[in-house]
Formats: C-alpha cells, structure tokens, sequence
C-alpha cells in the first residue's frame, strides 16, 4: 500500500510540474489547486471535532497562523537587510 501511494503522488507531481512548465497561467492554476486542496485536506477532519472544542481549535490556528507569519516576516526582513547589505559592500569596492 506504501508503494502505491508513493507512485500515486510521484505521479501527481510529475504532473503538476508538467502544468507548470507550460505557462505562468498554467502555474497560477495549478499552484491554485493545490492550495485549495491543501486547505480542504486540513479544515477536513475538523467536521468530525465536538462544538464545545472548536473555540480552542480555532485559537490554537489563530495562533499558530500568528507565528508563522512573523517567522515569514523575519525570513523577508533578513533577505531585505542580506541584499541591502551586498550592494553597500559592492559600491565600497
């Protein structure tokens, strides 16, 4: 069974980047796509959580969306300061 899904998503993404090798629109699309399947597979199984635990849940992602967002923000922040920093070393040479 393990090799059967390991064929089934090689299969899946060989092509995925078939479609976007093809064009920036055929990129959009599929990036898309799997964006929405990403966040269907995850908000899912969250039918089968009892009403009384979903406040907590929802905290919990809230938070969580939080973290990764100021993480992202801190990778941008450091590429911007890493690339302003370079072209500052390479006027000075």
């Amino acid at each position: 069974m393990t090799f059967v899904a390991a064929a089934a998503g090689a299969g899946l993404t060989f092509g995925y980047w078939r479609l976007v090798a093809r064009s920036r629109r055929w990129a959009r699309w599929g990036n898309f796509f799997l964006a929405l399947a990403g966040v269907a597979l995850f908000f899912y199984p969250l039918r089968f959580v009892s009403s009384a635990k979903l406040p907590d849940i929802g905290v919990g992602l809230f938070v969580a969306a939080c973290a990764i967002s100021f993480g992202g923000w801190l990778l941008y922040r450091v590429g911007q300061f890493l690339k302003a920093d370079s072209l500052t070393v390479e006027d000075e040479e």
